[in-house]
């Protein structure tokens, strides 16, 4: 079974096959179980027998922030779902997608990578859809970041906590996918049908402002953030303000001052390179905004808090 994960400066990772004896115990068949410890953490992949295509789950549980290039299966439309945590998801083709617990994006590929913040654990499954597609003749899974509607983590939750004895194992994890993307499909189409009603949109900015402070050295323009969350920029603009109660821009410029702060107590650099550095753009801007989310000078904070 075909799998390769590649750390973007190092290159590929050794993924260990794990015996038969050592692999975890399931009522589903096993295709492949495979196993690295890389940068002070782990990196877990299992592939599932389904009938029309085989289920990746991958774990990743790693403490530094890391970029992982991560290859399996065809180059045919995709199905990516978070189960725990969350992560950035880079297609090779199109935009990048930030995905959290249930939420998932539909892509094309056979390759693509995640981008993962400092101490991430994160859980997703993967599988290529296009013969479900044919067979179930679902025709609203384009591609996007789509949230998980009720019955739809309610047919995840069953695949990923199967019960102790299933009869045809391969047979009843894909009648459990089918499931689960027909009830993708519906309510996909029944948001499209709902389109331009007024929507809750709060997962959207809960999405994007957790995309802030996993990043806070990226400097986020609106329309990116709103293509990373797969909502236009308006509705973001206005759902963010709902959710958080100030601005996208507010939130970044908070996070840069946190950044400067650490900068401050852990190097020597001048409060201009600081600035220059965390994206002010000039001292007097750090200044300025220093002042507004501590009430302090950045040269006094410094002093009152640094250890010499």
């Amino acid at each position: 079974m075909f799998i390769q994960i590649s750390h973007t400066r190092i290159g590929k990772l050794d993924l260990h096959a794990v015996y038969e004896k050592d692999q975890p115990e399931g009522p589903l068949t096993l295709l492949g179980y495979y196993l690295a410890r890389q940068f002070h953490g782990s990196i877990r992949a299992a592939v599932f027998d389904a009938r029309d295509t085989p289920l990746f789950l991958f774990d990743f549980n790693l403490k530094p922030e890391v970029e992982l290039a991560v290859a399996h299966g065809e180059g045919v439309k995709k199905l990516l779902l978070v189960t725990h945590g969350s992560l950035l998801l880079v297609p090779r083709e199109g935009e990048k997608l930030f995905l959290q617990k249930n939420t998932m994006a539909v892509f094309c590929g056979s390759d693509y990578s995640v981008e993962l913040a400092e101490s991430t654990r994160v859980q997703y499954c993967v599988l290529d859809i296009a013969p479900f597609e044919q067979r179930l003749a679902i025709s609203d899974l384009t591609g996007g970041r789509y949230v998980a509607s009720l019955p739809v983590q309610v047919q995840l939750g069953e695949i990923m906590n199967p019960p102790a004895l299933v009869d045809q194992p391969e047979r009843w994890l894909s009648n459990r996918i089918s499931q689960l993307l027909l009830a993708l499909d519906e309510s996909i189409a029944v948001d499209r049908t709902q389109a331009g009603q007024k929507s809750n949109k709060r997962d959207y900015a809960v999405a994007a402002a957790l995309l802030i402070r996993t990043n806070p050295d990226k400097k986020f323009s609106t329309v990116q953030l709103a293509k990373a969350v797969n909502l236009n920029e308006c509705a973001l603009k206005k759902a963010f303000k709902k959710e958080h109660n100030t601005s996208i821009a507010s939130i970044q410029r908070k996070q840069r001052v946190e950044m400067t702060k650490d900068m401050m107590l852990q190097t020597d650099k001048t409060l201009l390179a600081i600035a220059m550095e965390c994206g002010f753009g000039s001292e007097r801007t750090f200044r300025d905004n220093f002042f507004q989310f501590t009430g302090y000078s950045p040269k006094f904070w410094r002093k009152k808090n640094k250890v010499v």
